[in-house]
């Protein structure tokens, strides 16, 4: 047990070296500051059963390169995800833009354009067009579907952004005008 106290503090004094391995990848300090400590744990925890006792430091130094690559693999998650939600913002404002440009309030309130609008959410799976109805025309936010659906509320934003997909194909530029459309004709207006 000495030993192996011995062999811990040796591997700690030496922690900046890893530290500065991780923050390489990381770049960021804290980050790598807590991989470090984590791996340092973790070879604690598990020294009885660690195969290659003599060489501890490459044993820790893989500890903390897995750490980091998960840690690297969450924040291409995360990233990926704002990378979408920034997309899907950017569509909607040129779609705003686009359609105000070529907005002309005597043309809308045609019943061709509301059997366009009603065809192309009648072809939207169930689920996904009632999450999207709720969220475009009920102005409900994700929190509120996802409790009234018994949804995730990742799983909403699955449904919102599957309907605007599909929809952008069937609608193209028509989608901001032909929504207000269809809810001004679903409460009674049109």
């Amino acid at each position: 047990m000495d030993c192996q106290i011995e062999i811990f503090n040796d591997i700690f004094s030496k922690r900046d070296k890893f530290i500065q391995f991780a923050y390489y990848y990381l770049y960021d300090r804290p980050a790598a500051e807590d991989i470090v400590m984590d791996s340092f744990i973790y070879w604690w925890e598990n020294r009885e059963s660690v195969k290659d006792a003599g060489n501890v430091q490459a044993y820790v130094l893989t500890v903390v390169k897995h750490k980091c690559l998960d840690y690297l693999k969450m924040k291409r998650i995360h990233t990926d995800t704002h990378s979408r939600m920034f997309d899907d913002a950017v569509w909607e404002i040129n779609m705003s833009i686009s359609s105000l440009e070529a907005f002309d309030p005597y043309k809308i309130m045609t019943e061709e354009l509301k059997d366009a609008v009603n065809g192309a959410l009648s072809r939207l799976p169930e689920r996904t067009r009632r999450v999207f109805l709720l969220s475009r025309v009920n102005g409900m936010t994700y929190s509120e579907i996802s409790e009234r659906e018994k949804l995730s509320v990742k799983a909403v934003e699955y449904h919102i952004s599957k309907a605007l997909k599909i929809l952008r194909v069937e609608l193209r530029e028509l989608l901001p005008v032909a929504m207000l459309v269809y809810s001004l004709w679903h409460s009674g207006m049109c």
